[in-house]
C-alpha cells in the first residue's frame, strides 16, 4: 500500500522564508512540534519561533522568538536533551558576526505522562482494569471509564516514585455521557493515597455542578462548588469540556474553557506523587491529560476579574491610603480634596496571573477645587502590611 499525504491549509511562519526546520515533542505531550527558522526577502533571517502541535496536526505559535532579530546568514538549529532533564533543548547558530546560541527547555510538563495515542496505559496505575479501556472515536483514542451499572468508582493515577512539587498544573478533556443506570461525572484526581482518599475537582453533570473536593469514601467533603443553574448554563452531556487546575501548596484553582470557576482551600500542603483522572457510577471519556509545573491547555485566558459596580459596595476591591471611595451611577468614585496624598484601589486576586496580561478601565478626571485631576490604571502593588 502506497501512503498517500495531503496538504493543510496552515501557512506558517506567515510572510516569511523558512531557513531551516526541525522537529521534536518541546511540551512533552507526545506530539511533533517544530522550531523554524525564519528569512527575510534580502537574504537577512529574523528570530526563530516554536510553533506547538496541537495534537491534531494543526499547530500554534508561542510567544517566544530565539535568537536576535536580524544577522547575516542563515541559521541552522538542532534539537536534543542537553542538561539530562528529558526535555528537548535547542542548539542554535546564527550567521556570521553572531555567537552560537543553547537555548534551555525549563521542565514544565512531567516526564512520562503521555496520552493514550499508543493504544495503551503503560506507566498509569489502574484500580478497576474491566472498566478501563483505550477506546478510538473519530480517529482519536481516549481513555474510557465505564462504571454502567452503578459499578463503583474507577480510577486511572500515574505514580511518579516521588513526591510532586507543591506548585503544579494538570489539565484534561473530559466527556460524560448521558444512558439508564449510571450517574454522570469526571474528574482531574490528586494527591492521591488511595481509592478511598484522594482530592478531587471536576463535574456532577447530572447535578448541573462543578466542584473542587476531598473524598473519603463519598463525594460530600465538597470545599467549593459552582452550580451553573445559578448563571444560567447548563453542563452538557456529550459535550467535551477542557479542564485546568492548578496547584499551589494548599490551594486549588479550577478552569473550564479558559474560564476560572473555583478556588479552594485545603487543611494540608498537595503534593503527594500520584494524580490522574477518575469517574464514578459512570461513563466518561478523557484525553489530553497533562501534568507539569506550567500547563498551557486550557489555563484561564480569558477576564479574571471583572466589577461594573452595579451593586454599589458589593465588590472586592480593598483600599489604601487618604479620601474618600463611593459610588455614583455604577461608578466607583474617589475624592481627595480635602486631604493630601495617593487613594489606592486595588484587587487581590489570590491567583498567580500569566507573565502577559491586559488591564482596562473606563476613567475621567473630574474638576474640583483644591484637588489634581488625574487618574492611573496600577499593578505589581504590594499593599501596606
Amino acid at each position: 500500500m502506497v501512503q498517500e499525504f495531503y496538504s493543510t491549509s496552515q501557512v506558517f511562519p506567515s510572510g516569511l522564508y523558512a531557513r531551516d526546520i526541525k522537529s521534536g515533542d518541546f511540551d512533552g505531550d507526545g506530539d511533533q512540534d517544530l522550531i523554524v527558522t525564519r528569512g527575510l526577502p534580502n537574504g537577512q533571517t529574523a528570530a526563530s519561533e516554536i510553533w506547538i502541535n496541537d495534537g491534531n496536526a494543526s499547530f500554534y505559535k508561542t510567544n517566544q522568538q530565539l535568537g536576535a532579530q536580524s544577522d547575516s546568514g542563515t541559521r541552522l538549529v538542532e534539537v536534543g536533551d542537553l542538561d539530562g532533564n528529558l526535555y528537548l533543548d535547542i542548539f542554535y547558530a546564527p550567521g556570521a558576526g553572531e555567537q552560537n546560541q543553547v537555548w534551555f527547555n525549563p521542565q514544565t510538563l512531567f516526564p512520562g505522562t503521555p496520552n493514550f495515542d499508543s493504544g495503551n496505559l503503560d506507566g498509569y496505575l489502574v484500580n478497576n482494569p474491566s472498566a478501563t479501556t483505550i477506546e478510538n472515536v473519530n480517529g482519536n483514542n481516549v481513555l474510557q471509564l465505564d462504571n454502567t451499572g452503578l459499578t463503583g468508582l474507577s480510577t486511572v493515577v500515574y505514580d511518579f516514585n516521588e513526591p510532586l512539587f507543591t506548585e503544579m498544573e494538570l489539565s484534561a478533556e473530559i466527556t460524560t455521557f448521558n444512558g439508564p443506570n449510571r450517574w454522570m461525572d469526571g474528574f482531574l484526581i490528586f494527591d492521591y493515597k488511595s481509592d478511598s482518599d484522594f482530592k478531587y475537582a471536576g463535574m456532577f453533570t447530572g447535578q448541573n455542578t462543578w466542584v473542587i473536593g476531598h473524598y473519603q469514601g463519598h463525594w460530600n467533603n465538597r470545599l467549593a462548588e459552582l452550580d451553573w443553574s445559578e448563571q444560567g448554563k447548563t453542563i452538557n452531556p456529550g459535550q467535551t469540556y477542557l479542564l485546568h487546575l492548578r496547584i499551589k501548596e494548599n490551594k486549588a484553582f479550577l478552569a473550564v474553557d479558559g474560564d476560572l470557576l473555583l478556588d479552594a482551600e485545603f487543611n494540608e500542603l498537595v503534593y503527594q506523587n500520584k494524580t490522574g483522572m477518575a469517574s464514578h457510577n459512570a461513563l466518561t471519556h478523557f484525553d489530553r491529560f497533562k501534568l507539569g509545573h506550567l500547563v498551557s491547555a486550557g489555563s484561564p485566558n480569558t477576564l479574571i476579574f471583572n466589577e461594573d459596580f452595579s451593586e454599589g459596595d458589593n465588590h472586592a476591591f480593598k483600599f489604601e491610603g487618604p479620601g474618600s471611595w463611593s459610588y455614583l451611577n455604577n461608578k466607583l468614585q474617589f475624592d481627595g480634596s480635602q486631604e493630601s496624598g495617593v487613594g489606592i484601589g486595588y484587587v487581590d486576586l489570590n491567583y498567580d496571573i500569566a507573565e502577559r496580561y491586559e488591564i482596562s478601565s473606563q476613567f475621567s478626571a473630574i474638576s474640583n477645587p483644591g484637588s489634581s485631576q488625574n487618574g492611573f490604571l496600577i499593578f505589581d502593588y504590594h499593599e501596606t502590611k
